[in-house]
């Protein structure tokens, strides 16, 4: 083989060596491109999901204030609401209020009854007999219809604690006993006898039961001179009220 050939064949070879490695390199920078251009489009595609996110986020957030808003405002309407309703609804409960304390006078009443008298004596009695009864037959108040003038008695209406007085005044330069009894037994007594004209008072307050009678007499046995009174003057009475019930 001639020289030129051989010069020929190692030129063909190395030629070839250089392609090769040329492309090598290519390949190589190629791959390597691609790898950065993958890096750069990962890069990107994490940036635009956290964009998203934040978008998404942003609009959620927005979307939750303006639902916050909404509901803040029906709040606010439905308070006005019902304030509307109560400003409507208060004459009625101040209505319903007024009958209620009505209705509870009214138990007050019946659980508490009203009773009390006042009677007088419109003329005077003289010769009073033994444990004459006393008849204080002009009546001038009688609630509970508990006195009853044509025998001079108070009968009990309820169990309760009771207020009764008397007032005996006596003729000139006379003597009167009297008592006060209630079923019969003497709970006070009084007597009218200093020169001139006297009288004389007492005041009871007294348990009662139902049913039991409380009155005024002439004393057994004592002085009997007259009972001063007058249709105009009238100062003898009985009177007696309910003070509350037991």
């Amino acid at each position: 083989m001639k020289d030129s050939d051989i010069e020929t064949v190692l030129s063909q070879r190395t030629t070839r060596r250089i392609d090769k490695k040329l492309t090598y390199t290519k390949r190589n920078l190629i791959l390597a491109n691609m790898a950065t251009f993958l890096k750069h489009v990962s890069l990107l595609a994490l940036v635009v999901l956290c964009y998203g996110q934040i978008v998404a986020a942003t609009i959620d957030l927005e979307t939750r204030i303006a639902n916050l808003e909404r509901l803040a405002l029906a709040v606010e309407s439905a308070v006005a609401s019902h304030a509307h309703q109560l400003s409507r609804l208060n004459p009625r409960v101040h209505h319903l209020q007024d009958g209620v304390g009505q209705e509870t006078e009214k138990v007050r009443r019946v659980a508490e009854p009203i009773v009390g008298f006042d009677a007088r004596l419109p003329h005077r009695i003289v010769h009073l007999g033994d444990q004459q009864d006393i008849h204080f037959w002009n009546v001038e108040t009688n609630n509970g219809s508990a006195y009853n003038p044509t025998n001079g008695r108070f009968t009990c209406p309820q169990n309760g604690l009771y207020q009764f007085a008397t007032t005996i005044p006596s003729k000139l330069n006379g003597t009167v006993d009297c008592e006060m009894v209630m079923d019969n037994v003497q709970v006070g007594r009084l007597r009218a006898n200093h020169d001139g004209f006297d009288q004389a008072s007492q005041v009871l307050v007294l348990e009662c039961r139902t049913e039991q009678q409380v009155w005024v007499r002439h004393t057994s046995g004592a002085n009997d001179d007259a009972i001063l009174s007058s249709t105009q003057r009238q100062m003898a009475s009985f009177s007696g009220h309910l003070i509350a019930l037991l």
